[in-house]
């Protein structure tokens, strides 16, 4: 097991933020553990903040007959149909596991 200096835990952490993946696709890619990038994160993670979330907004709405969905369109086109009677806070987790 390879150690690393905390100058390549900061370039990991760095060219992680900057690649645009997933933690499980950018350790696979650089053979890193995930449970050793996740220590690295909670440890250095301070320097390298997350981007800030989104609040939840709570949106208006009024009755619609007939129809039993809303649909939801992110910015990259990817669209969630999703109940009107949905659970809030599990539409909440969802929304961010889709980004």
């Amino acid at each position: 097991m390879k150690r690393h200096t905390p100058e390549e835990v900061r370039e990991h952490l760095s060219n992680f933020k900057k690649s645009g993946l997933t933690v499980d696709a950018y350790c696979t890619k650089t053979d890193i553990a995930t449970s050793t990038f996740w220590y690295w994160r909670k440890k250095y993670g301070s320097e390298f903040p997350a981007k800030p979330l989104v609040p939840f907004l709570r949106l208006p709405t009024a009755p619609i007959t007939g129809a039993s969905l809303f649909e939801i369109i992110f910015a990259n086109n990817t669209r969630l149909k999703v109940p009107f009677d949905f659970d809030p806070d599990s539409l909440k987790t969802l929304i961010a596991i889709v980004r």
